[in-house]
């Protein structure tokens, strides 16, 4: 145990590295579209969906609520959501499985806050919230709402409601016919172009539009305004042709439908809208997940002991006991073909772990035929390891020593230069460059 210690430590690994719970393995992949899940008290509905490793709720909020004035709460199992300073969230509940909260954020844009989160353990919700309150929407939350009230009494007419004013303002003639005079409430002064109108002790100022006899409208040096004319817009330009295709698969369809086509920039999904699982399809996913977790389990477990018999097997051969060292390596292949089935469960890390295992396997099994003069048996294994690695030093070289052994020296010098161009530092390639030069002229003689 000790001796496997060093071997490990000099790998930079060590036993902890071949803990079952250490490999990862991404058993169920989910991409569930958004769906709606609650009613939201603001109208409309709140809203989730999710990914083999997030959660995403859209929560819509008035329009008039600052990011500030929002509470967001996001625990490790639980959520809440409401305004700063009322006792009853709009939105709470326990999330449907457990969060890590460090990599969960939340983000405000107009009326809809996007809420997501990370979770701990890759896979499929059921729900997103369990226990879930739904409390109601004070009218006028947020001190922007106030505000807004504050600020459009305190505000002054705009100069076309004066202008308005002015119009409907009694004016009283002089006997002599000169200029009117204005109602105590109200008086007019102009200043070049503009004009000041004084009402109830205020004061607006305001441009007035000459107009000449004909309606036209003029500038201030009398001189009839030139309006641009506005270039017709290139209708192809404006034409969106994904939007097209999904109109077309649309029509005819109902409004509500179970299924629509929608666009989206650069892309075209179909997403299930409204779906809801049966008691059927939802103990059916129960069922699928624990045998998932019980196949992880049982990869995990096989790679653990392939992994000892590898360390075994290189034992063997630090001793030159080649068949004790063939048989470690052929019983940590055989553990190995199950987890080599199983690929389409296994994350991608992992594959390349399995795929390096399996390579160091045959390998090492092919020096062990090699070293007791097997060829036939030498060859077969090391274009097994090339069909995993093409560029595998070790293999080209095994097999181009097995295939000096049975005369084939054509394909030997393809390996070996094959062997040269991977790793031209390395001297084994070298020598087996010399040794069937040196055949050759054997032969040739």
């Amino acid at each position: 145990m000790d001796e496997l210690k060093e071997r490990l430590a000099r790998m930079g690994m060590d036993l902890d590295s071949l803990n079952p719970s250490n490999m990862a393995l991404d058993a169920i992949k989910v991409n569930m579209p958004r769906q709606p899940f609650a009613k939201a008290p603001t109208g409309g509905s709140y809203d989730w969906s999710q990914s083999t490793a997030h959660t995403t709720l859209y929560l819509p909020v008035p329009s008039t609520v600052r990011g500030r004035d929002l509470e967001c709460k996001i625990g490790s199992k639980s959520f809440v959501f409401g305004l700063k300073g009322h006792d009853s969230p709009w939105l709470s509940g326990e999330w449907g499985g457990e969060v890590v909260r460090s990599l969960s954020t939340w983000s405000k844009e107009d009326d809809l806050v996007e809420v997501t989160v990370a979770k701990k353990n890759d896979g499929e919700w059921l729900y997103c919230l369990r226990e879930m309150k739904i409390g109601a929407v004070p009218e006028g939350s947020g001190s922007s709402v106030k505000q807004q009230h504050m600020s459009a009494a305190s505000q002054p007419p705009t100069p076309a409601s004066a202008l308005e004013s002015a119009k409907t303002a009694k004016i009283k003639n002089t006997s002599d016919g000169g200029g009117g005079v204005k109602s105590n409430d109200e008086k007019r002064t102009k200043s070049g172009s503009t004009e000041e109108v004084k009402k109830e002790g205020k004061t607006y100022t305001y441009a007035p539009r000459r107009i000449d006899g004909d309606g036209g409208e003029k500038n201030d040096d009398g001189k009839a305004a030139v309006k641009k004319k506005k270039k017709p817009k290139n209708k192809w330009e404006s034409f969106d042709a994904d939007q097209a295709l999904a109109d077309l698969e649309n029509e005819g369809r109902p409004k509500d439908p179970g299924w629509r086509i929608s666009k989206e920039p650069g892309t075209a999904t179909i997403d299930c809208v409204g779906y809801e699982k049966s008691k059927e399809e939802v103990a059916l996913d129960y069922e699928l997940a624990e045998k998932a977790k019980g196949m992880k389990e049982m990869i995990r477990t096989r790679l653990a002991s392939t992994q000892v018999c590898k360390e075994k097997g290189n034992l063997f051969v630090k001793n030159r006991n080649w068949a004790k060292a063939l048989d470690s390596y052929s019983e940590g292949l055989s553990l190995l073909s199950v987890a080599r089935t199983a690929a389409p469960l296994m994350s991608a890390n992992l594959k390349v772990r399995v795929s390096a295992l399996y390579v160091a396997l045959v390998n090492n099994s092919a020096l062990c035929h090699l070293k007791q003069r097997q060829w036939n048996e030498t060859k077969i294994l090391a274009t097994e390891a090339l069909k995993e690695d093409v560029c595998n030093y070790k293999a080209l070289c095994r097999r181009a020593s097995a295939q000096i052994a049975l005369g084939e020296l054509k394909h030997a010098r393809k390996d070996i230069q094959a062997a040269i161009q991977a790793e031209p530092n390395k001297k084994v390639a070298q020598r087996l460059l010399r040794d069937l030069d040196e055949k050759a002229k054997q032969s040739d003689v």
